[in-house]
């Protein structure tokens, strides 16, 4: 009969195990992605033919700009969660319990 720290030690390690798949296929899409990248810059739209060190140089920008994109969208989604956040928070406290349903106003006293 295993212990519960036998289990957890042989989950962890099929879960490492399965990172490391996952890995390598991701290093294979990403190869793949360069590759194509490479591919469609060794020619300008002109027709001309590209260096590899033109090509690189492309490619490095785009890899660039690509990280800039990806920060600035990981700060838009960081203000947009405060704001949502800040919108909701005089919400909270005013509900007591979240499980009631609402209730339906009276009418027949308002009139």
């Amino acid at each position: 009969m295993t212990t519960r720290i036998e289990k957890l030690i042989k989950l962890q390690e099929n879960l490492v195990e399965s990172l490391n798949k996952i890995n390598v296929k991701l290093e294979k899409i990403c190869a793949v992605m360069i590759s194509d990248q490479i591919l469609q810059e060794t020619v300008s739209p002109e027709g001309e033919v590209r260096s590899a060190e033109q090509c690189g140089e492309i490619i490095k920008e785009s890899f660039n700009a690509g990280l800039c994109l990806a920060k600035d969208l990981d700060a838009d989604h960081k203000n947009f969660q405060y704001s949502v956040s800040e919108f909701f928070l005089d919400d909270e406290e005013d509900d007591d319990s979240e499980d009631e349903p609402p209730r339906a106003a009276n009418i027949s006293s308002t009139f």
